[in-house]
Order: structure tokens, then C-alpha cells, then sequence
């Protein structure tokens, strides 16, 4: 059996109104999926309720949900105090939510040599101990990197050190949220290619963006949410084809034939 993990059953409540509803997906090892869809349909939400970070907001909870990876199963606990309730083993062990903005995830007063080596020290069976080695497989040769503080880096830079994180703590899948916000065109391309090698060395990315072209040029298959709901399954030829039969389905894909002067 392939190495995945699953969510079922997911609905997002807050102050009254459902904010996602009945929301399931699988991200398989190597898997570059999309979760596409307009600004505050949902998607964010989906990509953190997977490690229990939606219940740390007053007023939002979770229900319903499942998670299931290596044969264990994972929902949301009442007690908030619990500490089982943050899915400790999910967290950095298997899964890594990484949001849109890079730098906020790393420590401003520790160089990036000093938090990879921290990540590496809670691997229990890390397959190198180099920084530099962690570094370059998120797409960072220069080994002066390791020397460098969160603020000395560019958006892009940011980016890849977070993953380099990811990768050396062990973690096997990656929820990148909005990855290429921010960052210039060409960094953008970079970005991107190196989220490919990334995942054809066998990591699972679930891709979080409203970026329909750059981001049918990556995944291998789409998920398309709209209104808390997951409402399509398309694959990049399906989006190029036009074969879309949602109402938010077909105004993304009249915007991609604009965008591309009608030729996709």
C-alpha cells in the first residue's frame, strides 16, 4: 500500500455559519495536488484542521473530522487542554503546514544553520547530519546560507529554509499554503521546479493557491473549493480542455483563457 494520509468527514464551524463543510481528500507520497479556489473559500482552514490548528482559535471548532496515517486514526478532542489533542505524532513526524509567509515560521533571533540543526535533532534517524546537505535538497547551494539570520532572507530564501526544515525534522508530507505570494516572477518558476524535484524524490505536496496558471504547470491532479466545499476534481489536461462544470469552475477557466489570450 502506498504511503498517504486521509482526511475525511472535515466541517468548520464558527460564530453561527459553516465554513467548510464535509471536506475529504488523500495525498499520496510523491503527489503534487492543487487545492485551488477563490480567497476565503476555505482552503487554509482544510490544510490546518489536517494538524489540529483551527481548535486553537476561540470560537472555531471542528468536527467530524478524520484523519488516518500508518493504520492511525485521529479526530478532534473536546478538551483543548489535552496535549494529545495536537496530533503530536502528525506533527513534524509525518505531516508540516507552512504558511504563506516564511519568515514567521522561522525563529528571528537564530541563524538558519541553528534551526535546521534543531530539526535534525528531533529525527530520530536522520539520513544526513550536514546542514548544507538539508539546505541544497530544498534548492539552497550556497553554504553561506547557514549563516544567515530569518530577516537577512528574501521571500523565496525563506521559503526553501521552512522546507529544509520539513525535510531534515523527516517529515514525509508538505501543506504549502500560497508558497509563491510575494515572490518575483522568476523566483517563482525556481520555487515551483524545486517543489517538483522535491516531490518526485517522494514527499506528498498539497499545493494551497489561487494561482490557476503557475499552478497547472506543476500539479498532477486539482482539487477546485469554493464556498467551504469541495466542488470539482480535475486533472492540468481537464482545466486546459475546459472540461469544467462548476460555476466557479468555468469563471476560473474563462480568467485562465484571458490571461493567456485564449490559447491554453
Amino acid at each position: 500500500m502506498h504511503d498517504a494520509i486521509f482526511l475525511s468527514n472535515l466541517t468548520i464551524e464558527a460564530d453561527g455559519q459553516t465554513l467548510v463543510h464535509d471536506v475529504g481528500l488523500s495525498l499520496v507520497a510523491g503527489q503534487r495536488l492543487a487545492l485551488l479556489g477563490p480567497s476565503g473559500t476555505g482552503k487554509s482552514l482544510t490544510a490546518k484542521a489536517m494538524l489540529d490548528l483551527v481548535n486553537c482559535n476561540p470560537g472555531v471548532t471542528t468536527r467530524k473530522m478524520r484523519v488516518v496515517c500508518d493504520g492511525q486514526e485521529w479526530e478532534p478532542h473536546p478538551d483543548h487542554a489535552n496535549p494529545k489533542y495536537r496530533n503530536s505524532y502528525l506533527r513534524g513526524n509525518v505531516l508540516v503546514y507552512l504558511p504563506q509567509n516564511g519568515r514567521r515560521s522561522l525563529d528571528p533571533m537564530r541563524t538558519v544553520g541553528w534551526q535546521i540543526t534543531t530539526a535534525l535533532n528531533l529525527n530520530p534517524s536522520p539520513t544526513s547530519q550536514s546542514v548544507i546537505h538539508w539546505l541544497q535538497r530544498a534548492g539552497l547551494d550556497d553554504p553561506e546560507v547557514a549563516g544567515l539570520y530569518p530577516h537577512q532572507l528574501s521571500g523565496g530564501m525563506a521559503r526553501r529554509v521552512t522546507i529544509a526544515q520539513a525535510l531534515a525534522r523527516g517529515c514525509r508530507f508538505l501543506l504549502l499554503d500560497e508558497p509563491t505570494s510575494g515572490v518575483e516572477a522568476q523566483g517563482r518558476i525556481a520555487l515551483m521546479s524545486e517543489f517538483g524535484r522535491i516531490a518526485d524524490e517522494g514527499i506528498g505536496i498539497l499545493l494551497i493557491s489561487h494561482d490557476l496558471p503557475t499552478t497547472l504547470d506543476w500539479a498532477t491532479d486539482t482539487l477546485l473549493m469554493d464556498q467551504g466545499k469541495i466542488v470539482e476534481t480535475l486533472r492540468p489536461d481537464q482545466w486546459r480542455c475546459g472540461d469544467v462544470h462548476s460555476e466557479i469552475g468555468r469563471s476560473f477557466y474563462q480568467a485562465l483563457q484571458e490571461m493567456n489570450g485564449g490559447d491554453l
